[in-house]
């Protein structure tokens, strides 16, 4: 199931954007993404920070931004991906994770599934953050975070 959903989005110009949500793109910045058609959202309950978000069919993809002064920074904090699940079964997250090179960092259960936990990408060396959980409709969410390493 989580399978169908991992590798569903791409640019409109047919490159590459966001198809393997384990190969974060490096070379975005805020304005690419805005002509991407990501949109700035306000007014989110809970959140004060710049989010430039769209919605890939059922995956939400959405970057955090800081501020630069009164500005907008032009380099992204974070990447999340969210997407709809119908269940999740432990086993073929594993298996579904294995066969992508993916080691999970910590032993998974689901009581710490919607608490969070992370994973390693084998072959670029990147890590991630996964939780799950029921949205208000009783749909399951997976959630993805990329935390983009701060270049100095």
């Amino acid at each position: 199931m989580i399978i169908i959903n991992l590798v569903a989005c791409k640019k409109s110009n047919n490159k590459p954007l966001l198809n393997d949500i384990f190969n974060p793109p490096f070379n975005i910045d805020y304005d690419f993404l805005v002509n991407q058609g990501f949109k700035l959202q306000t007014g989110l309950p809970g959140v004060d920070v710049p989010i430039l978000a769209k919605n890939f069919g059922d995956t939400l993809v959405y970057f955090q931004f800081d501020f630069i002064g009164e500005k907008i920074g032009q380099t992204p904090l974070c990447m999340f991906k969210r997407f709809k699940v119908a269940s999740v079964n432990l086993k073929e997250l594993k298996d579904s994770l294995y066969t992508r090179n993916i080691l999970i960092l910590n032993n998974i259960n689901c009581i710490n599934l919607m608490k969070g936990f992370y994973i390693k990408n084998n072959i670029n060396k990147l890590f991630f953050h996964c939780s799950v959980d029921e949205d208000t409709k009783g749909g399951i969410n997976f959630y993805l975070r990329f935390d983009y390493p701060e270049l100095h």
